[in-house]
């Protein structure tokens, strides 16, 4: 005959305690996230992102390049393709749906408080075609900031970033542009990719990118090496005081071609990164002079750190900032 126990007593090991402990914690962080306070500035840069994702979606619409639910299913407007000739690394997917939150803008201007950067300061930002959603988010938190925003675009891109030729970076910012969600254009842009310099890209995908930065009316700067890039660009930034500079994304204008680049802690750099081989980007260059440094890359980890969902869907609700 058997015997069913109703009422055994089972010892749950502490171990397993401090793992569902440490899981209602993720799950706390993660719906918190959604309804995270942030300064009157924040707030309306989070509401301008959310303006950039309408043009966004028109954009793409209009250019029949809008992807399907099942690769943007908030239907962002800021995926792009999979692959095409501008493509030069994979992508994830989930790190590009996150960074589409406008949430993120506010979390980029109350991650920058503590630098308390004043009106008409400046800012150098390194934007990488493979990150639309933090490009944007990064530059409108510094305009709503009123930060002088020095952007140098670097325009090849990973899967699912700003893949398509016929709608790159520079295309997207412009219509956000000329629709008054960004008061300004890139300053400077390069082909991206092996050297910042398309290498490791056709001939007929590195003239299509030229087609878009002559369709933009954004200088294009092309040399035959990395440094020979990097000391251009420090160049072209000019004399006048840096008080922050910001990289987007992995391009090696950025990072550098340094070992390990594409694991520094993303977020307020507190110390400057390593570069012991190779050539160090302007990330690195930066930090050597002692100018603060936001990084924003490994989106898992970023948004963990600052309390935002992780590919939500739907996206939060963008907030109005009534009481």
């Amino acid at each position: 005959m058997t015997i069913l126990r109703t009422h055994s007593k089972r010892r749950v090991s502490m171990p397993l305690l401090a793992l569902l402990a440490a899981m209602a914690i993720l799950a706390w962080r993660t719906v918190e996230g959604t309804q995270r306070s942030a300064s009157p500035t924040a707030l309306a840069a989070e509401r301008t992102m959310a303006r950039a994702l309408i043009v966004a979606r028109q954009e793409r619409q209009a250019h029949g390049l809008m992807p399907g639910r099942d690769i943007d299913p908030n239907q962002t407007g800021l995926i792009g393709a999979e692959w095409s000739p501008i493509v030069t690394t994979l992508g994830d997917l989930p790190a590009k749906r996150t960074a589409a939150n406008p949430q993120l803008a506010a979390a980029i201007v109350d991650a920058l408080a503590p630098l308390r950067l004043a009106p008409g300061e400046r800012a150098v930002v390194v934007l990488s075609g493979s990150l639309i959603g933090a490009n944007l988010a990064a530059r409108v938190a510094l305009e709503a900031m009123g930060i002088e925003v020095v952007a140098v675009a670097s325009l090849a891109a990973s899967t699912y970033g700003a893949a398509d030729p016929d709608l790159t970076w520079l295309d997207l910012e412009t219509a956000w542009w000329r629709r008054g969600i960004l008061s300004s254009r890139s300053r400077l842009a390069v082909l991206g990719g092996a050297d910042a310099n398309g290498r490791d890209l056709s001939p007929a995908a590195r003239q299509s990118l030229r087609d878009a930065a002559r369709r933009s009316e954004v200088p294009l700067l092309e040399t035959s090496t990395l440094a020979e890039t990097i000391g251009a660009v420090r160049a072209a930034i000019g004399e006048r005081p840096v008080r922050l500079f910001v990289n987007v994304g992995g391009s090696v204008l950025g990072l550098g071609d340094c070992p390990g680049a594409e694991r520094w802690r993303p977020g307020l750099l507190r110390r400057q990164p390593a570069c012991p081989e190779g050539t160090p980007g302007l990330i690195t260059a930066m930090a050597a002079e002692n100018v603060p440094v936001l990084h924003l890359l490994d989106m898992r980890r970023l948004a963990l750190a600052w309390g935002l969902p992780f590919d939500p869907v739907p996206l939060p609700t963008v907030r109005s900032g009534e009481s």
